[in-house]
């Protein structure tokens, strides 16, 4: 197999606010890249790159994806693959056009440097922090698997829709308080604040994050939880009825507003969680739960 020139794409630049220019940088870089004849051989280490690709008509063309991604849309054959642990010789033997990489696949420097040397054409995609940067990395996506026209037409259609339902939650007189727990893992409780895409959608459905004056992605202690009274408690499972009991009997809930009012709301999707064009999916759900009567 022909090997391409290495194509390494860092969508989201530090400290760079301006979408446009980074659309541009993006752009730029790309077309200094050697081109594939085809893209018939694709590798996606991070499930949010996966779920794009398949978005644009590519599912067909994946040859391996990390062992979260959604399997139900792609080859059953397809090879899976260590999120934060790639395997380069498996990488390698795959023979691919272009590998879509995560910042998630990169903890202590990127595994791919080595094949990156080699001439394989690797394309890192970063961590959505905001909606934008969701729309950028799709546009990104696109560019990089010769669909960039499909990528723009599916980033005008999820913008229209998020724009519509921040249009709605005008209609809101008052904002309600939410806690957004995205797992209770080993007794450690895990949350989010300010600079955070799920932040930002919590804000556009019409609500108040109780932790949004923190940034990033946050451990939280219980008190602080009932400290801050939140007036629905949002998670995402798929043992909805068990995680809602776990949340409802915790020590010193019983008096958060939250449990009192019964708003304690379990989403049976993880499409909040992945930034992709299906956060529209979690977005519609998180809008219905907190804001029935706006969002029908």
């Amino acid at each position: 197999m022909k090997k391409v020139l290495v194509l390494f794409l860092l969508v989201f630049l530090v400290g760079c606010s301006n979408n446009t220019e980074v659309k541009e940088e993006v752009k730029e870089i790309v077309e200094t890249k050697e081109e594939v004849s085809s893209i018939n051989r694709i590798i996606s280490t991070a499930p949010s790159n996966t779920e794009v690709i398949v978005g644009l008509g590519l599912g067909d063309k994946i040859v391996a994806v990390d062992n979260f991604s959604d399997k139900s849309e792609i080859p059953h054959d397809v090879v899976l693959m260590d999120m934060m642990a790639p395997n380069m010789e498996l990488i390698m033997s795959l023979e691919p056009d272009v590998i879509i990489t995560s910042n998630l696949n990169s903890e202590g420097g990127s595994p791919f440097d080595q094949i990156i040397d080699l001439g394989y054409n690797v394309v890192n995609i970063e961590t959505a922090n905001s909606i934008e940067d969701i729309y950028s990395s799709i546009e990104a996506i696109g560019i990089a698997v010769e669909k960039e026209e499909e990528s723009k037409i599916m980033v005008k259609n999820l913008r229209e829709e998020i724009e519509e339902i921040r249009e709605k939650s005008k209609q809101i007189e008052e904002r309600k308080k939410v806690y957004f727990e995205l797992g209770n893992f080993s007794g450690s409780l895990y949350s989010l604040g300010n600079g955070t895409y799920i932040d930002e959608i919590i804000s556009v459905v019409g609500g108040e994050n109780i932790f949004h004056e923190q940034e990033s992605w946050i451990v939280v202690s219980g008190e602080s939880i009932v400290d801050k009274d939140p007036e629905i408690i949002v998670t995402s499972s798929s043992m909805a009825d068990s995680v809602a009991e776990e949340i409802k009997t915790r020590e010193g809930f019983s008096e958060v507003e939250a449990i009192k009012n019964d708003r304690v709301h379990v989403l049976k999707t993880s499409n909040l969680s992945r930034g992709s064009q299906k956060v529209i999916i979690g977005i519609r759900e998180l809008a219905e739960v907190m804001y029935p009567n706006v969002y029908k």
